[in-house]
């Protein structure tokens, strides 16, 4: 009954913490994650292989077709797909 957003249940106001991160934070990160793609890399398949093959018919259907206009608009929907198709990627990692 006493609970608030700013204050908490102390009924004083506490401060969020920002933490900084180094270059080496982001090399551990890439290297954790170029590890984590090595003990299963079945999925080098979708990555180079199907989501920009998918990419370029896209490119070339709407050149072949006299509808270039329609390039942009496309390429940023099939963007929008890629975080619903990462989720699969992201299972596969964490298993």
């Amino acid at each position: 009954a006493n609970f608030h957003v700013i204050a908490g249940a102390s009924e004083t106001l506490e401060h969020t913490k920002v933490r900084k991160i180094g270059v080496s934070d982001l090399f551990d990160a890439l290297k954790r994650g170029v590890g984590d793609f090595m003990v299963k890399p079945s999925h080098i398949v979708f990555l180079c292989l199907i989501y920009p093959l998918v990419g370029v018919v896209l490119a070339v259907w709407t050149s072949g077709a006299n509808a270039l206009p329609l390039l942009f608009p496309l390429v940023s929907g099939f963007a929008l797909i890629g975080p619903f198709a990462a989720i699969g990627l992201y299972e596969i990692s964490r298993r």
